[in-house]
């Protein structure tokens, strides 16, 4: 059975990394006027997860992770409207630190379990 720790962290790696994409995009789409703009809300993916118990996370998780592109689409919502640079700048800021902590939590993580099959021995 998976580690539900470690499959909540690719979970939130692999959704900064579509945040990110998605900021990336509507800064390199700018074009000082309205204009479409994506925006990835996994709001409602992160609520239901709250009220799952361990199993059925890794279910769920297992589930989203194999179709990713649809589950992407899902998340996905595209407006026009005006886009603000220093907002989508910053939000990509905010979600690249998030991606990285998310990273480190998964390496020590990793580390722990190695450390403990070892028995303490490198």
């Amino acid at each position: 059975m998976p580690d539900t720790t470690i499959e909540l962290l690719r979970l939130s790696l692999a959704v900064s990394r579509a945040q990110q994409q998605t900021h990336m995009e509507n800064i390199a789409g700018y074009t000082g006027s309205a204009q479409q703009v994506n925006a990835v809300d996994f709001g409602d993916v992160m609520s239901q997860l709250s009220n799952l118990d361990d199993m059925s996370k890794n279910k769920y998780i297992s589930h989203l992770m194999t179709d990713w592109s649809d589950t992407l689409s899902r998340q996905t919502t595209t407006t026009l409207e005006s886009v603000s640079l220093d907002n989508e700048v910053a939000k990509m800021t905010l979600v690249a630190s998030g991606y990285q902590r998310s990273a480190e939590l998964l390496n020590r993580k990793l580390a722990m379990m190695q450390l403990a099959v070892t028995g303490g021995r490198r």
